[in-house]
């Protein structure tokens, strides 16, 4: 019986692991996805720039000019916007780090429980077979100096 309840909490302490293991691999790959935004915008802002400054170069009016500076103004507040997003989600995935280690300790645990338990009913039972072997071979031995 004791068995059986050990074996269903090391099945749900793995699931328990598994699934701490999932958020964190759905964590990391949402901190790629963010700072594939931030670099996108940033090379968008760059090609941006550099389209301007050719334009300028070859004249473009005060408005146009302005309305330029203004997006890219709203750009850099995109990408520092961004940032701060993938600042949240790095933080996000150090916290799901420390709860998929403590499952996984928590795991090793109880697996080391179980084997600890295995060990010590096979001591019982080998120390029990030893004794049976002992009585035998004393009564043979009883019969013998008959």
């Amino acid at each position: 019986m004791a068995n059986k309840q050990l074996d269903m909490v090391i099945r749900m302490a793995r699931e328990r692991r598994d699934e701490a293991a999932q958020r964190l691999a759905d964590g990391q790959a949402a901190v790629r996805a963010a700072q594939e935004q931030v670099q996108q915008l940033t090379q968008y802002q760059q090609m941006y720039l550099e389209q301007n400054q050719t334009a300028s170069m070859q004249g473009i009016s005060v408005q146009n000019l302005a309305q330029a500076r203004q997006f890219i103004g709203e750009l850099s507040n995109l990408i520092n916007a961004q940032g701060n997003v993938v600042a949240d989600r790095e933080r996000e995935v150090e916290a799901l780090a420390e709860v998929w280690r403590e499952a996984s300790r928590y795991q090793q645990a109880v697996e080391k429980l179980a084997e600890l338990r295995q060990s010590e009913a096979t001591a019982v039972l080998e120390k029990r077979e030893q004794q049976q072997l002992d009585d035998l071979f004393s009564q043979r031995m009883g019969y013998l100096k008959d």
